[in-house]
């Protein structure tokens, strides 16, 4: 395993272009090789939450917990589904019984508090403010919060495979997508965290792909089969026109077609076929930052401290490793 390190950025390109930073390899090692298939990364200050196991592991699902910069992963908590982990300050939240059970624990172990049991299954998303948790169930297709404190869940929104994609101060961003004989339709939309009607920010025939958000924007990649093209695209959280920022033929080799993001202040980071590639915010040209060991199973974590974690997995382990600006 590798960690790679950015030790220049390019002059902008004659076509008006910015080109990403170049990479070269830090000396130090990766951060971590767990006994588990794994697919979901959290990150705080000090410390990376993976949860793994499960799927097409033999072991029970679980999350593990181990420092940024690297060290002994320990169990934090077992019987859980793999599907999603939220964070706050003191506790991580996650979900077990057939991902209809949303639970907290503290950071650093002890009691699994219950929250509350979600009327639709399969909760796929979990992001916290200073009161509530927010979980959205792509198989339901609703958006729902409940308080910390535990309680009946406030559903605040519904649309066909509904996924939470970020919160602010006021609101809660979220996408839908729909298909109907053969016309597939994507929305990104935003909703009052204390309920009301939605507003629709972006709207465009295709598949969404993958979505994040930083700095009062959403990231997000769409192909649209009807023009054979992968786009990247970027929109205010406020509204407006959607930017490109990339678009290339779906069957390009430099088509940037990945199903998951990550965003810092500079760089766009998607896991794409066998590696971590970046693009800038502004836009300009895909290019690979680390090559992948395992193979194409890649679960992408938050930005943090000037890194990006990651997952590259095979069918029974996964491998932890960092991207360093």
């Amino acid at each position: 395993m590798l960690r790679w390190a950015a030790v220049g950025v390019c002059a902008v390109a004659a076509c008006g272009r910015v080109a990403p930073p170049e990479l070269a390899p830090c000396a130090d090692a990766g951060i971590a090789t767990l006994g588990h298939f794994s697919s979901v990364v959290a990150l705080d200050d000090a410390h990376v939450f993976v949860e793994s196991g499960g799927g097409t592991s033999v072991e029970p699902a679980q999350i593990q917990v181990m420092p940024a910069g690297g060290g002994p992963a320990s169990v934090l908590v077992e019987a859980t589904n793999g599907t999603a982990i939220g964070l706050d300050a003191d506790r991580v939240y996650f979900t077990n019984d057939s991902q209809t059970t949303l639970a907290a624990i503290p950071k650093t172990g002890g009691a699994v508090v219950t929250l509350a049991t979600n009327g639709g299954p399969y909760v796929d998303t979990i992001v916290t403010d200073e009161d509530r948790v927010y979980v959205s169930s792509h198989n339901a297709g609703v958006v729902q919060s409940v308080p910390k404190s535990g309680g009946a869940f406030t559903e605040l929104a519904t649309g066909a495979s509904a996924h939470v994609i970020a919160l602010d101060d006021s609101n809660l961003y979220f996408s839908t997508s729909t298909e109907t004989y053969g016309d597939p339709q994507v929305t990104i939309e935003s909703v009052p965290k204390t309920g009301g009607a939605p507003t629709t920010l972006f709207a465009s025939s295709g598949y969404l792909r993958g979505t994040a958000a930083a700095a009062g924007a959403i990231y997000f990649v769409i192909y649209d089969p009807s023009a054979f093209v992968v786009a990247l695209q970027r929109i205010d959280e406020s509204g407006g026109a959607a930017q490109v920022l990339r678009s290339d033929a779906a069957d390009s080799p430099d088509a940037f077609d990945g199903w998951q993001l990550a965003v810092d202040s500079g760089l766009v980071f998607l896991a794409r076929k066998d590696a971590i590639w970046t693009i800038p915010v502004a836009g300009g040209d895909p290019q690979p930052t680390a090559a992948l060991g395992k193979g194409t199973d890649i679960a992408l974590g938050a930005v943090g401290g000037g890194e990006i974690y990651f997952l590259s997995s095979s069918e029974v382990s996964s491998d932890l490793e960092a991207v360093c600006e």
